[in-house]
This record gives structure tokens, sequence and C-alpha cells, in this order.
């Protein structure tokens, strides 16, 4: 019961991070506190950490609706994100077997998996400074919550250390996730210096919970869904470089999710007409996503979609740096965001791009024209030599786009994909599938 009130509060931070009217979900968000609240009551028998939560989430909700009824998107998406947080922590303390899964992970983790370890420690920082807040209220702090509230101020400081340690210096050659995970060491700087002072309130609170909110974001941004989780792999003969991934520093789909996020944060950002230079940003997006085409194979369907995105970008960065923020410049950001979510979609199929469960390969889509609905009607099929880097997918900011199965072959003639098509029907193993595409195109360059 906790789980299915934890996906409806997540379902309704979507819906504000989306740009929903805030006002228009209060009534939910009271039918959800009152559902929580309910929960708490429940929880406190069979286990006080798990009541504990609830009624961080309780308050978190309620902060949510109070937001809410002003019109605050910003801060009703923030204590709603942070209270469906709260919600997964205190599912997580009552289920019998949260602690058996943990111990696998323990030998490298990546810098996806240390991000959802801060997490869990935000949330319980969240939990300890909403506990004490409602204790001592807006009262100026005796010695007992002076050393309390330092005590928060320490474990968040022990957090951001972490946060340095083991996450920002392994994503030096990940800019776009550095790029996101900057935003969380600015939130928890804010949080540290609030409560260092010693001060909690409201606002302190407030603080901690925007930690937790970005985080949550940025795991949910990179994470792929639970069917694409295994990768490759399984069955039938071969091919296995299925482990690849846990490699990286940070999943490579998840680079690509979290760009596409950062633009559609920014679209939102530029509806809302909030201060800063917004030009700047998306001018650094733009950038970041010309890094990512300038290592794919040009006139492949990956590419065209980042060239139209970075086309798109281009585009809003220059009206936004002529102060533009009307209707034009949100539809730029708007196409940007849609080519980077199909590009999210595509690039990295369930069963992994080469010869996944099942062992078929991607087939073609298009022979490297843009797919209907490009806002340019280009395809960016002019500008190609420019990003040529050789190779297939792969780029010097170690995003790699799988692009072999289902692009490589897109650049061959109609006559090859033919004889491409032909050889799937003969009940071939993916490698044999493989290394045949792959002598089709050798075939072409000489």
């Amino acid at each position: 019961r906790i789980g299915a009130v934890a996906a409806a509060q997540e379902r309704l931070a979507g819906a504000l991070d989306r740009g929903e009217d805030p006002r228009a979900q209060r009534d939910r968000q009271d039918e959800l506190a009152r559902e929580t609240e309910r929960l708490a009551k429940e929880a406190e028998r069979p286990s006080s950490a798990a009541a504990q939560g609830l009624a961080a989430a309780l308050a978190s909700q309620r902060a949510a609706a109070a937001a809410m009824g002003k019109g605050d998107g910003a801060a009703a998406g923030s204590d709603a994100a942070a209270a469906a947080a709260l919600l997964r922590e205190a599912q997580q303390q009552l289920a019998p077997q949260a602690e058996a899964k943990k111990p696998e992970d323990q030998a490298k983790p990546d810098a996806l998996a240390t991000l959802r370890s801060l997490a869990a420690l935000q949330a319980a920082l969240v939990t300890d400074a909403t506990l004490l807040d409602q204790r001592l209220g807006e009262q100026d702090l005796d010695f007992a919550g002076q050393r309390s509230v330092a005590a928060l101020a320490q474990t968040q400081r022990d957090v951001r250390l972490r946060l340095d340690e083991e996450v920002i210096k392994r994503l030096a050659d990940h800019p776009i996730a550095a790029l996101g995970v900057g935003r969380i060491a600015d939130a928890m700087e804010d949080s540290v210096q609030h409560l260092a002072r010693p001060a909690l309130g409201q606002e302190g609170v407030r603080l901690t919970r925007a930690v937790l909110a970005h985080l949550e974001r940025l795991i949910a941004a990179a994470t792929p869904p639970p069917s694409e989780g295994k990768g490759s792999g399984g069955g039938g003969g071969g091919g296995g470089k299925s482990d690849r991934a846990p490699e990286a520093a940070f999943p490579p789909r998840g680079e690509l999710a979290l760009l596409a996020a950062l633009q559609e944060d920014l679209a939102a950002r530029t509806a809302a007409n909030s201060p800063g230079d917004l030009a700047a940003d998306q001018t650094r997006l733009k950038d970041l996503t010309q890094a990512l085409g300038a290592g794919i194979r040009p006139d492949t369907r990956p590419w065209v979609l980042v060239e139209r995105a970075r086309r798109a970008m281009a585009s809003a960065a220059w009206r936004l740096g002529q102060q533009d923020r009307g209707l034009t410049t949100r539809l730029e950001q708007e196409a940007a965001a849609v080519a980077l979510r199909r590009l999210v979609a595509e690039a990295d199929p369930p069963g992994g791009g080469g010869g996944g469960k099942g062992g078929q390969p991607q087939p073609p889509s298009g022979g490297g024209q843009p797919p209907a609905g490009d806002p340019s009607g280009q395809g960016g099929g002019q500008t190609a030599a420019a990003g040529a880097q050789g190779g297939t997918g792969g780029n010097a900011m170690g995003t790699q786009v799988q692009a072999e199965a289902g692009g490589a072959w897109m650049n061959l003639p109609p006559e090859r994909r033919e004889q491409l098509r032909e050889a799937r029907k003969q009940n071939l193993t993916p490698r044999q599938l493989q290394v045949y595409g792959r002598y089709l195109e050798l075939l072409e360059e000489k």
C-alpha cells in the first residue's frame, strides 16, 4: 500500500515537472496526504523507522499542497518529489528482503549506484530534519537544539564530501553527467551553509528536501526501464559482452536520458520566464550535443537525431540571446527534447545493441533520410564530413550510442540491404548476421 501511494506521488511530481497547473493538483495531493497519514498510524506498530519516514513524507506532502495553493510549481514539485522518495524509503524499511541485495554491488559501484546510496542517506537526513523541526518549531534554538542541528549539518557535509570524492571526480570524462551532478552539489552546499549557522526551520527542511528531489530526478532520468536493465546476453551462442556497461563510470544510455532531461528542464524554465542566463545554459547543452554527434557515424539514424537536436538548440540559444522567450523559442527547445528522447528510445533497444535477446539486429529505417516530423525538413546531411571521426558510435565524452544495430547499415545501398534482409531469413546466428553485415559494408568501402 505504501508503494501504491509512492507511485501515485511520483506521477503527481512528474506532472508538476512537466509544467501542469499546480493549483489543479492540490486536491489529489491532499488525498495522498490523508492516505499517508493513515499508513503512518498503522506503521507505528511493525516499524518505528517506517513510521518516522512516513511522518516526514506527510510533512513534505503538506508543504507541497501549500505551495500548490499558492501556484508555486517549482517548490511544489521539489516537495512532491521528496515526498515520493521518502515513501519509497519507508517501503524499503518494511521489506523483509531489503538488505539481501546489497552485497552484490559493493565491489566497485558505478556513479549511479553511488548516487542511489547517497539518496538513501539524504532521505534519512530529511526525516531527521523534519522530525526535529516539528519538535523545535521556528523558535530560537536552545543548547540541545543547536547540537542537534549541528549534527545534521555534519551529516549533510559528509554526504557532500562523498558526492565529491566518489561521484564528481569519477565523472571528469562525462560532462553531461557532471553537469547534472553539479546541480546536486550546489543544492547540497546551500543546505550545508544554512544548517551550519546553526539554523533549521522550514527553510532548512526545504533545502534538505530540494537536495533529495535533485538526486531522485537525476537517478530517475539516468536509470533505464526494467525491461532494458539486463542488456544482451542470454541465449544462444555467444557474443557476449553483456558485462560491458558496468565498467563505465556512468551508464551511456543514462547520459543520453540525462541530456534530454536537462533540455526539458531548461524548456520548462523558459516557459516560466525564470531568471538567469538561459541563453548560456542552452549554449552549454548545444555544445554537449555537438560533441556527442562528433563520435557517431554520419548519416545514420542516431546521427540524424543528434543533429536535429543540435540545430534546434542552436536556434533556441540564439533566440534566448536576443531576449526572445516566445513561442518559437519554446518550440525549438521542445523539438530538441523530442529528438533526444527518441534517440534514447532507439539507441539502446531492449536486448542490447548488437546481438541481444532474440538475436535479431534492428532493421534499418530509412536509408539515412530524416524521419517524418523533422521541423527543418533537412536532416543535416550536408554537414556529414564535419562529424566524421571514423568507426562506430562512441565519443570522447564516454557517451556511446549503439549505432551498429540500428543505424550502421543505413549507409548500404538498397541492393546490399536487400541481401541483408534475405540473410535474416536463413536462421543464422546473431554473430553470423553481424559478420555478414560488416562484410557487406567492407564491399561498399572498396
